[in-house]
């Protein structure tokens, strides 16, 4: 992970409630509760760990940078502090600052996770270049992955797809897929077009079943509507 100038500018221990947990800037798509409980069991034990990284988020509130996990095992454990490092840094580096941490003191972040940081950090106003140095990617890389949508999963956690199709159909992530405000990308759109004009042109698709009817009518209704809709803005 690139370097960030994320200065600590003081250690200090902080009472639990003071102590935000926000998944804007948890650098994962998901935690790992497995990790939680050995992180418990161990700290019954005595084990020794090191401080959490936050930054202020006001009122008496810090959120947490790094050391999900250990917060978490803090909760289960219902102590009332936890040794903290507190970071002094523009709230537009929250996120990507959390990365690094992560990187450097837990577990590499997998791709899943880099693609969902790559596309925070765009809607944040860094450019692609900024991007594929902070999470050490090529622009090339970062360039595919933000084709990609970011949705909601059952759990509330955010999940990176690359299929314009699958992972939406007959879940809520239909309702959720502009959540970033950002279209399929043309590629995947086109991509699928093309899938089904295979389909139509090699003879696959049979309307003979009442299933495949429905949904080709309601394909050819939403077309119609949205080429109308289209033709409407350009001539109005």
């Amino acid at each position: 992970m690139a370097k960030i100038k994320a200065i600590p500018i003081y250690q200090i221990v902080l009472d639990l409630d003071q102590i935000v947990l926000d998944r804007d800037y948890y650098p994962r798509v998901h935690d790992d509760w497995v990790t939680v409980y050995k992180y418990k069991d161990a700290m019954e034990g005595g084990a020794k760990f090191p401080p959490i990284h936050v930054v202020d988020g006001g009122n008496k509130t810090f959120i947490v940078l790094d050391g999900w996990h250990r917060t978490k095992a803090v909760n289960r454990l219902k102590r009332a502090s936890m040794e903290c490092i507190v970071h002094h840094i523009p709230k537009k580096k929250w996120l990507a600052t959390a990365a690094e941490l992560n990187a450097k003191n837990s577990r590499p972040l997998t791709t899943q996770d880099r693609v969902m940081v790559a596309s925070r950090l765009k809607g944040l106003g860094y450019d692609t270049a900024q991007v594929a140095r902070l999470i050490q990617c090529t622009v090339n890389t970062v360039e595919k992955w933000l084709v990609s949508r970011v949705v909601e999963d059952k759990d509330g956690n955010d999940v990176a797809i690359k299929s314009a199709t699958m992972p939406l159909v007959g879940t809520r992530q239909e309702k959720n897929a502009y959540r970033y405000d950002r279209a399929i990308a043309n590629a995947s759109a086109m991509r699928t077009l093309d899938e089904m004009l295979a389909m139509l042109r090699s003879g696959l698709v049979d309307v003979s079943l009442p299933a495949v009817r429905d949904k080709a009518t309601e394909i050819h209704e939403r077309f119609g509507a949205l080429l109308a809709g289209k033709k409407g803005r350009k001539t109005g």
